[in-house]
């Protein structure tokens, strides 16, 4: 079954207004910009050589402002107090791989937030059902498997010591990505709703009102109650975090890379940071945001990574443009700046002049004689 992704990579207005508002290619040499230019990540070779000689350095991720990528170093444990700023567990301590996250049973993985429980909670939605009902980007999705659930750690006081006894847990009653538009459970009883019973986030948000409107949601994250489970991303607020590794890339185009150049022999692609067996689309982004697929999709091996030829039997217009590579299940985007010239025109050739004179007629002495 084909996963909702985080960055929603099949909608293309989504996949391109999100990354116009990228810094272009992101790496440690380079600062934001709103659109890629060829100084960024432009591949460069010697001209003569077809296929470039060197590639440029590796890109880091191209992605939206506020997403990031944990790591395990980047953790933090959790007992008591305060939540830290970072993101962290308790519980449980994760193993990370190719997928992602790994929890033991009973484990929180959360970041911090602050936010009124009473006025908040219906707010929360998949990036679905948000697309759906026209309401922009989505709040709350999780790219998970096993037993991994979304959760938000609520203070039924309003405060931030997370003192015992004020903390509920809510969490989805199902696994998946849009499995908050679905009903809740909480830890604790909740107004008139039990500990355990299942319920709708309006219902939780109506009895916090009723019982203690101070409540503020203090944490958001993933957690696993009864099994394991494999966290690869989480969103809150359009703000995405994985916690698979950091993905990088490198492209190799001719120099200097035509119209034709893209249809034959293509560009080069090496990338890795993808989830181990999805399908992973190359494309064009155009400065207009149009979107164009390349001829192929390939498919991460065990360790997320992609290599292959990509390329564009569409005409693709000269122009500095994205060349972008989206994991299908993940969201998860690569992209490089490149340049494109426009094939070189054959001029017409006028007709060769001819040096010798045309010959002149010679009249004949005497009278033609006619017969017929």
């Amino acid at each position: 079954m084909r996963r909702t992704t985080l960055a929603t990579a099949v909608a293309v207005t989504a996949l391109a207004t999100a990354l116009v508002a990228l810094p272009g290619v992101a790496t440690a040499e380079n600062a934001p910009s709103p659109t890629p230019t060829a100084s960024q990540q432009s591949i460069t070779g010697t001209a003569g050589e077809g296929t470039a000689a060197k590639a440029s350095p590796e890109s880091r991720a191209a992605t939206p402002a506020g997403t990031e990528w944990v790591a395990a170093d980047d953790l933090t444990t959790w007992t008591s107090g305060a939540f830290p700023a970072t993101w962290f567990t308790t519980g449980g301590t994760p193993t990370f791989g190719a997928s992602g996250a790994t929890l033991p049973t009973g484990t929180l993985l959360a970041h911090a937030t602050t936010g009124s429980a009473a006025t908040d909670l219906t707010d929360v939605r998949s990036t679905v059902k948000a697309s759906r009902e026209g309401l922009g980007l989505g709040t709350a999705d999780l790219i998970a498997s096993g037993d991994a659930r979304y959760a938000l750690v609520i203070d039924t006081a309003g405060s931030t010591d997370n003192a015992p006894g004020d903390g509920v847990v809510l969490t989805t009653s199902a696994t998946g990505p849009t499995a908050v538009d679905g009903t809740w459970t909480a830890t604790l009883p909740v107004g008139t709703i039990a500990a355990g019973t299942a319920a709708t986030l309006a219902a939780f948000q109506a009895q916090f009102a009723a019982t203690t409107p101070d409540a503020t949601i203090n944490a958001y994250g993933a957690v696993t109650l009864t099994g394991t489970g494999t966290v690869t991303g989480i969103s809150r607020n359009q703000d995405n975090t994985y916690f698979t590794p950091e993905p990088t890339g490198t492209i190799r185009v001719q120099t200097p890379t035509t119209q034709s150049s893209l249809r034959d022999p293509g560009v080069q692609v090496t990338a890795t940071g993808f989830l181990p067996g999805e399908k992973v689309l190359p494309a064009i982004l155009l400065p207009d945001l149009e979107y164009v697929g390349a001829d192929q999709v390939f498919t991460a091996d065990a360790d997320g990574n992609v290599t292959g030829t990509a390329t564009f039997s569409a005409d693709i217009p000269a122009g500095d443009v994205a060349l972008i590579l989206s994991g299908d299940d993940s969201g998860i985007l690569v992209s490089f700046a490149v340049t494109i010239v426009a094939d070189p025109t054959t001029p017409g050739t006028d007709p060769t002049p001819i040096d010798d004179p045309a010959p002149v007629a010679v009249p004949v002495p005497g009278n033609a004689a006619f017969t017929g």
